[in-house]
């Protein structure tokens, strides 16, 4: 595979990747979870 579609794939897996935390973010919040959870909670699921 070239360098450039290299690129292009690791920039779509990227996105999706952003995707998934943005929907893990908006379930948090609309589970009550407070302003100042959501980044622990993320935070500990990234380091895990």
């Amino acid at each position: 595979m070239c360098n450039l579609n290299q690129g292009i794939e690791d920039k779509g897996i990227a996105i999706g990747e952003a995707g998934e935390k943005v929907k893990i973010i908006i379930s948090m919040y609309n589970k009550r979870f407070t302003p100042e959870q959501i980044p622990a909670v993320i935070e500990i699921v990234e380091k895990g």
